[in-house]
């Protein structure tokens, strides 16, 4: 059971008040956060991927299907 109201006695403001309050104490910490951000994806130019990304499509996985297929019955002729 709450004994008190932790709030009681603070203008109807006060909500907007601890918000922004919040707000502007972390400000520099988003703006950090937004620079790291931005220097680890600039770090994806620097150094491209080394291998070309897999496809979750089945259209590779067929054409393999069928060359092995060709090139089985090639050596059963």
């Amino acid at each position: 059971m709450l004994l008190f109201k932790p709030l009681t006695g603070l203008s109807t403001n006060s909500d907007l008040y601890i918000y922004w309050d919040w707000y502007l104490d972390k400000a520099a910490q988003f703006y950090l956060g937004g620079e790291i951000t931005r220097q680890f994806l600039a770090s994806f130019l620097e150094y491209p991927p080394s291998q070309r990304p897999d496809s979750w499509s089945l259209d590779r996985f067929q054409l393999m299907l069928e060359q092995r297929m060709r090139a089985a019955q090639q050596q059963a002729n």
